[in-house]
C-alpha cells in the first residue's frame, strides 16, 4: 500500500464517523424532542448520548490528523456501542441496521489499518518525522484495553438497564426467567427489571397480569416469589428515584403492618407507570 492510498482510507474511516455523528445526533434530537418511550427510539431518548456525541466529534476530529489512536478508538467504540444496543433491544433489530453497521465496521477497520500504514511510510520517507509522544500510548492502551472488556463483559452478560415492557423483552431474557423458574408457562408479563450486574436472574422484579414475582439467586439456586395483585392493600410512593438513583415504592398486604419494597429505574418514566398500573390493579 502507498501512502495515497493509506490517506484515502483514512479519509474514508472521517467520513464514516461524520456518517455515524449525524445519524447519532438526528436520532437522539428527534427522540428526546418527541419523548419516544416506545420501539428501538427509545433507547435514544437519553441526555447522556450527549457524551457520545462528543466523543465521536473528539475522535473524528484527531482521525482527520491520521491518529492512529484515534482510529482504532472508534472502532472498538462503534463495535461496543453497537453490542449494547443489539442486546438491549434484540426484539426491534432490523437485518438493514446490521448491514449498515457491518459497512461502518469495515470502514473504520480498514481505517485503523491505513493510519499505521501512513506512519510507517512517512517516518521511512520523512528524516523530520516525529515519533509520537509515549504518554499517548500510557494513556491510550489502558482506555483500549478498558472498551475492549467493557465490550467483552456486555457481551456475555445481557442485563437490562430499564424497566421493559412486554415487548422490548426478548426471547433469550423470557426463556432465562423460564429456565430459573421465575415464571410459568401462561405468565402474562407486562414489565420486567432486573437488579442483576452480571446476569439478569441474579435479582429481580416481574409484573404479570396477576402477580408481582420477586426472585433472587444465591448459591447458584433461584428462588422466587410470587405476590397477587388480590393480597396487596395499598401501594405508596416512598422515594422518587432520579437518573443516578431507583424510585422506591412500597406495596402493603392485607393482614400485616410490613411494607414491601420495590425498586424501578426511572427512565422513560417507567417507574410510574409500573406505579399507576399496580394502583389500578389494587382499586379495581
Amino acid at each position: 500500500m502507498n501512502k495515497e492510498k493509506a490517506i484515502g482510507w483514512i479519509q474514508e474511516s472521517f467520513y464514516a464517523a461524520i456518517f455515524v455523528l449525524v445519524i447519532t445526533a438526528g436520532a437522539t434530537i428527534y427522540s428526546i424532542l418527541s419523548n419516544t418511550t416506545e420501539g428501538t427510539f427509545r433507547l435514544w431518548n437519553d441526555w447522556s448520548i450527549i457524551g457520545d456525541i462528543a466523543i465521536i466529534i473528539v475522535l473524528a476530529f484527531f482521525i482527520k490528523r491520521k491518529s492512529r489512536f484515534a482510529a482504532s478508538t472508534i472502532l472498538i467504540y462503534f463495535l461496543i456501542s453497537k453490542i449494547m444496543l443489539f442486546s438491549a433491544d434484540l426484539n426491534n433489530f432490523r437485518i438493514s441496521s446490521i448491514i449498515t453497521s457491518l459497512i461502518i465496521i469495515f470502514f473504520f477497520a480498514r481505517g485503523a489499518y491505513a493510519t499505521f500504514v501512513y506512519h510507517k511510510l512517512e517516518r521511512i520517507e520523512n528524516p523530520d518525522y516525529k515519533t509520537p509522544s509515549k504518554k499517548g500510548l500510557f494513556i491510550g492502551v489502558p482506555i483500549i484495553i478498558f472498551f475492549i472488556v467493557a465490550g467483552w463483559l456486555i457481551a456475555v452478560t445481557p442485563g437490562t438497564m430499564e424497566v421493559m415492557k412486554s415487548s422490548e423483552i426478548s426471547a433469550i431474557i423470557k426463556n432465562k426467567l423460564t429456565e430459573a423458574e421465575v415464571t410459568k408457562k401462561g405468565d402474562k408479563i407486562d414489565f420486567f427489571y432486573s437488579y442483576g450486574i452480571s446476569d439478569i436472574i441474579e435479582e429481580g422484579v416481574v409484573f404479570t397480569d396477576e402477580y408481582l414475582i420477586y426472585y433472587i439467586t444465591e448459591e447458584d439456586k433461584t428462588k422466587s416469589y410470587r405476590l397477587p395483585y388480590s393480597n396487596m392493600k395499598e401501594i405508596r410512593l416512598k422515594e422518587k428515584g432520579d437518573y443516578f438513583n431507583d424510585t422506591i415504592i412500597e406495596i402493603n398486604f392485607k393482614g400485616s403492618d410490613n411494607w414491601i419494597p420495590v425498586y424501578l429505574n426511572t427512565r422513560l418514566d417507567r417507574d410510574m407507570e409500573v406505579f399507576n398500573k399496580i394502583q389500578s390493579l389494587i382499586s379495581r
